[in-house]
This record gives C-alpha cells, sequence and structure tokens, in this order.
C-alpha cells in the first residue's frame, strides 16, 4: 500500500467536507430548477439518493490501491 504524507491526508479531508457540504445543496438545485413540475417527485428522490452513492463509491475506488 502506497504511503500517504499528511498534506495528502489533510487535503482529502478538506476535499471530503467540501463534498458533504456543496453536493446536496447543489441536487437540491438541481432537483428544484430542472424538475419542477415535469417530472415525478419519487424520480428526484431517486437522483437525490444516487448520486451521492456515487460519488461515495468513486472515492473509495481511487483510494483502494492499485495492485499491478
Amino acid at each position: 500500500m502506497a504511503k500517504m504524507s499528511a498534506n495528502s491526508i489533510i487535503g482529502l479531508v478538506v476535499g471530503l467536507i467540501l463534498v458533504a457540504v456543496l453536493l446536496p445543496i447543489g441536487i437540491n438545485q438541481i432537483a428544484t430548477t430542472v424538475f419542477d413540475s415535469a417530472v415525478d417527485d419519487t424520480v428526484i428522490t431517486l437522483i437525490q439518493l444516487v448520486i451521492p452513492i456515487m460519488a461515495v463509491i468513486g472515492i473509495v475506488l481511487k483510494m483502494i490501491p492499485n495492485e499491478s
């Protein structure tokens, strides 16, 4: 496993905090602006749930060391 310096860990933590704060705000703005009355509320809820889960999966896959 690759060694991580303190700077990279601090940068990762700050980035994750920013994503945790800004992603829900952005998703809410997109859902209320784009899908105002044309789309059912179930679709909006599904989008608001799937996008953060995909973001977390992407972060986890990025942090897993590559063996090759």
